[in-house]
């Protein structure tokens, strides 16, 4: 509604001197006045000025213009505002701001609860669709406290320094008392969705941490330790890392591991000379294996069995000997010793049944050979032997000249010697030439080679012819 009154140097052109002012001219001056019982603006005695809200649901109060004549007010004061000005069911009972559209903008309820964008706060301050934002100075601080000793403080930060939130107990007039502090050095450093807490990123599990992390205590993880992604090496002693698919660890000189309450170490990893020390055993007794492993010197279990892969040798030496060793077992199954093969100790309850086996059994050293046992020289060839025994049927031949075969020395060109009680008997082939006989107390020998008469023969006494 346009405002129709005259202004004031206009009404005083209708009173000048000489003037007759008209009945119209009287009705513009009162209408330019406020009346207390037509206007609902009145002040009674004492009181404050009082103003009485326009018909209508909103009941507006008071408009406020930035500049007159306007299609709007800039605002409006309503004592029944809406939020939305077509929507009654927005509209509430208290002191509202309204924007030109109708709209209400901050709100004050009976009950001292102020709402922003909304008319039914549910706390004492409650902004709706829309931020809360402190500035200005060098510091600005926003504290809640309860009637207890404790509360939390949301800091814009020291000048020059970082915003951070404060977990207070109480001592609100110093900055530097808390109890827990979190302080933001830039934007993106620390995240909270749900039960998830993202440390440089955005969290995909309940701690997510996009950097190095330092704990300066001890750290506990009780279900397991995953190292799931890594491409640098970590070159701090103790660190654990993942890079090229690998799991790493970075030992400046061991790294150790020991038995729950033990004093003193298990195994050492020795990450200046690669070695590995074990107290008590290395043991392959468990897992089994479905292909062997060919890396050189690899001790593993397949097919219920401990197996070791060498390339060349696995060398046996005493502490300080430099190259000097005194056991040598080769891949292809050669096992030399410097000095000597013992098996003075030990005692089998049983025969040892492998063909080659060498083993103690009732305090003796036995030696199971299937069939044949050579002994050759080292400047033989082929077969070329010096002596062998044939375990099947009990001979020893000595280099292919004298072979016993039970009582019978077989010599080379048929020649043999046969024992039979006390005699000896000399042969050559299958004839007797002579004959030796401790009973008889003598030596014969026979002129026809046939162990007949003639003969001649030697005792204690002499020739005998």
């Amino acid at each position: 509604m346009a405002m129709t009154t005259k202004n004031r140097s206009e009404l005083k052109a209708f009173f000048v001197k000489n003037a007759i002012p008209t009945e119209a001219n009287f009705g513009e001056l009162i209408d330019g006045q406020l009346n207390q019982a037509d206007d609902g603006v009145f002040k009674l005695g004492d009181d404050p000025l009082s103003v009485v809200a326009a018909p209508g649901d909103q009941k507006r109060v008071l408009r406020l213009y930035a500049q007159y004549p306007a299609q709007a007010p800039t605002w409006t004061l309503s004592l029944k505002p809406r939020t939305a000005p077509a929507n009654a069911k927005t509209a509430a009972e208290g002191l509202g701001f309204d924007a030109p559209d109708g709209s209400n903008k901050l709100f004050l309820s009976p009950e001292g609860k102020l709402g922003v964008g909304t008319t039914s706060p549910s706390a004492k301050l409650t902004v709706s669709d829309g931020d809360l934002l402190v500035e200005g100075g060098s510091m600005r601080r926003a504290m809640v406290s309860s009637d207890g000793p404790s509360g939390l403080v949301l800091s814009s930060g020291e000048s020059n320094g970082h915003p951070y939130i404060d977990l207070n107990h109480g001592q609100f007039s110093n900055a530097n008392k808390y109890g827990v502090r979190l302080v933001s050095a830039e934007n993106g450093k620390l995240s909270v969705m749900g039960a998830q807490l993202g440390v440089g990123v955005n969290p995909d599990a309940m701690l997510d941490v996009n950097g190095q992390a330092l704990v300066r205590g001890r750290l506990r993880v009780q279900d397991g330790l995953v190292l799931s992604s890594g491409s640098e090496i970590i070159n701090t002693s103790g660190a654990l890392f993942r890079k090229d698919g690998h799991v790493w660890v970075t030992a400046e000189k061991n790294l150790l591991v020991r038995g729950v309450g033990d004093s003193d170490w298990s195994i050492a990893l020795n990450a200046q000379d690669a070695s590995v020390r074990a107290k008590g055993g290395v043991i392959a007794g468990q897992g089994n294996r479905g292909g062997h492993l060919n890396a050189d010197i690899s001790l593993y279990r397949k097919d219920e069995k401990a197996w070791m892969t060498l390339s060349d040798h696995l060398l046996f030496r005493k502490p300080n000997d430099g190259n000097e060793w005194g056991l040598s077992l080769r891949a292809d199954g050669l096992v030399q010793t410097k000095h000597a093969l013992s098996v003075s100790a030990g005692n089998l309850k049983t025969h040892f049944d492998t063909d080659g086996a060498l083993y103690r059994y009732e305090g003796q050293v036995w030696l199971t050979v299937d069939d044949n046992f050579y002994i050759r020289d080292t400047k033989h060839t082929g077969m070329t032997r010096s002596f062998w025994f044939d375990t099947t049927n009990s001979d020893l031949h000595i280099a292919n000249d004298i072979m016993v075969n039970g009582g019978t020395l077989n010599m080379s060109s048929g020649w043999k010697i046969e024992t039979n009680g006390d005699h000896m008997f000399f042969k050559k082939g299958n004839n007797i030439v002579a004959r030796f006989s401790v009973q008889h107390d003598r030596f014969q020998v026979y002129r026809n080679l046939n162990g007949q008469s003639p003969y001649f023969y030697y005792n204690s006494a002499g020739k005998r012819p």
